[in-house]
């Protein structure tokens, strides 16, 4: 019992940390929804969508790999990975940034160039929070960064809300967003700095060679990238058989039920760490599997639960107030169903990866990208949008049970030996 309220505890410490600039991002979409038309809408979404790819290809699996590391139980083994991860991080964040500039400006045109810059610049700026982030949660020491994190966010929140009722432009409300972010990646370095000095001097130790890195984490970004890539070829197939109106609903009921998947992969990500750790020190057994299959189900039944919940609030509660998104309910209806599943396959991802099985996701990931892809231009072709969003969620079940497979395999591997 005392183990579980512990690990709820870490993951809303991940929550609240993360929420800070990611629920910042959503709601200054959801403000933008409101007081721009859906053309412009729609071309915004995408912009930030394509910074969030481009993200994970400037990461190139180093989150998920560094959080391996950094949870080591040796410190100096663990602050020797932080400093390599560093190191990546001054190349990784400019690449990001400068990708993320060009593409944008040929799938998702905004009306300005600082536009382009600002939403842009979300793809360094998450590249070197999650790297703060990262090590404290690894490193169980997440909790005094929440208080600086939650001040900052709710200042941002403040001052989007309040240029959101005064009509202030788009741009000016996005700079708000981007200092506050940049602030908030001081601050959690800040923490972090201080927390290593805790324990010693920094060790300036290369201890991965450049070989032995990128054949530990290729698996791991390809795996990613294409597990977002098949989440989001559903927004550019609609962005490219139908109007941007058509893409300004379709991308808001996305991001409505975003905020549930974003609690269920601090969660996932907390499990992963808490995992890896045990791993590290005692490798696996038959109460790994049991606490395994155990998360997994309660996941699936409490995450179906608030999606139904959240289907039922959304069409009765704030439905009537957006006037201009009427058609978005069977969009939100299916965006429902595919987050219960993903949700879901977030939780079982996490236990396949804290067994070191990257490869093996990196083949059920490439399986997903094939079949969501031809779901999505199939049912799309036939049903439209709406055929879209079903191909992605026949995929998603699909991805549940070939993962559900898969974690049956490898942990009844691990048993016997």
């Amino acid at each position: 019992m005392q183990a579980r309220f512990q690990l709820a505890l870490d993951a809303i410490a991940l929550l609240v940390a993360k929420a800070t600039f990611i629920g910042l991002r959503l709601l200054f979409l959801y403000l933008s929804a409101s007081s721009i038309d859906r053309a412009e809408f729609g071309a915004l979404a995408l912009a930030f969508t394509t910074a969030e790819i481009c993200r994970y290809i400037g990461d190139w699996g180093t989150d998920n790999w560094s959080l391996r590391m950094f949870s080591h139980p040796n410190w100096k083994f663990a602050a020797s990975h932080f400093l390599w991860v560093l190191r990546l991080r001054l190349i990784g964040s400019v690449f990001a940034f400068l990708l993320a500039w060009f593409l944008i400006s040929i799938f998702a045109p905004q009306p300005s160039i600082l536009r382009h810059a600002g939403i842009a610049l979300t793809a360094a700026t998450s590249l070197w929070l999650n790297l703060g982030i990262n090590w404290l949660q690894a490193r169980g020491a997440l909790k005094p960064a929440v208080l600086l994190t939650a001040i900052l966010g709710i200042s941002c929140t403040f001052l989007l809300i309040l240029g959101h009722i005064n009509k202030i432009a788009v741009d000016q409300q996005l700079l708000s967003l981007i200092a506050t972010e940049i602030i908030m990646t001081v601050s959690v370095l800040f923490v972090v700095r201080r927390n290593i000095s805790e324990y010693g001097k920094w060790v300036y130790v290369l201890p991965v060679r450049v070989k032995e890195w990128w054949k530990s984490v290729t698996p791991i970004a390809l795996a990613a990238l294409l597990a977002l890539a098949y989440g989001r070829v559903d927004q550019y197939y609609v962005n490219q058989t139908s109007s941007l109106a058509v893409l300004g609903d379709y991308s808001l009921a996305q991001r409505i039920v975003e905020p549930i998947i974003f609690v269920m992969s601090a969660f996932a990500s907390t499990i992963y760490v808490r995992a890896s750790a045990f791993v590290h020190t005692h490798g696996i057994g038959s109460r790994t599997s049991k606490y395994a299959w155990r998360w997994v189900f309660l996941t699936s039944l409490l995450v179906t639960i608030v999606c139904v919940a959240l289907g039922i609030f959304f069409k009765l509660a704030i439905l009537p107030y957006l006037s201009i998104y009427q058609s978005i309910l069977p969009y939100i209806w299916f965006a429902l169903i595919c987050t219960a599943f993903r949700c879901t396959n977030l939780c079982l991802t996490a236990f396949i990866q804290a067994m070191g099985a990257y490869n093996y996701m990196l083949r059920i990931n490439i399986i997903n990208a094939i079949t969501i892809s031809i779901g999505v231009v199939l049912f799309g072709f036939s049903h439209g949008p709406v055929g879209a969003a079903l191909g992605v969620c026949v995929g998603e079940a699909l991805n549940t049970c070939m993962q559900c497979f898969g974690l049956k395999i490898l942990l009844k591997k691990r048993l016997v030996k």
